[in-house]
């Protein structure tokens, strides 16, 4: 009895922590080959840990989720300069701005949160960018907008969902913000 206790709590670990493998989408399309658009969307997946690292204003996340976009965006940029050529000379740009950034932001020690969010708006900015400039289509993406963000200059970001939940103020206001686009 008491090895099957163990292989099932050894089993249930090892689920837990198993890495995330970003959900296939029905019909998700963009410029890249099958492979290459599964790439993007295995950023726009790690992408989402990192919004929601700041949704939950939770600094120890949000650092360790901004080095784990850092290590996709490498490994994705890698893949795409072997599979779709062409194209990744044309993405080099945004993956090099996404991997600046999560370096800038893994290195902010600031428990509140706050200047971590700064980074996140260029970081969503160039994730956005990526998907137009892949013509990523079907993703389940959507462009969200907070008008209040920044002393009300407003910054949009990423999410899987249409329900808001605002990265840019947590549970101050978690409901701010409207759906402007979804790819």
């Amino acid at each position: 009895m008491r090895t099957y206790l163990l292989f099932f709590v050894l089993l249930t670990l090892a689920a837990c922590n198993s890495p995330k493998v970003p959900v296939k989408k029905a019909n998700v399309s963009s410029i890249l080959s099958a492979a290459g658009t599964d790439r993007v969307l295995g950023l726009l997946t790690k992408y989402y840990e990192l919004k929601n690292a700041l949704v939950a204003t939770d600094a120890l996340k949000v650092g360790d989720a901004s080095t784990q976009l850092n290590v996709a965006v490498t490994m994705a940029d890698t893949s795409l300069s072997r599979t779709d050529g062409k194209y990744a000379v044309e993405l080099d740009q945004y993956f090099d701005d996404i991997t600046k950034q999560c370096s800038i932001m893994a290195g902010i020690s600031d428990l509140s949160c706050e200047r971590q969010r700064l980074v996140f708006a260029q970081i969503s900015a160039d994730m956005y960018s990526l998907l137009k400039a892949v013509s990523a289509k079907n993703s389940g993406a959507y462009k969200q907008f907070c008008p209040m963000a920044f002393n009300n200059k407003g910054a949009y970001w990423l999410s899987d969902e249409d329900e808001i939940r605002n990265p840019y103020f947590g549970k101050k206001m978690l409901e701010c913000g409207e759906v402007q686009d979804s790819l």
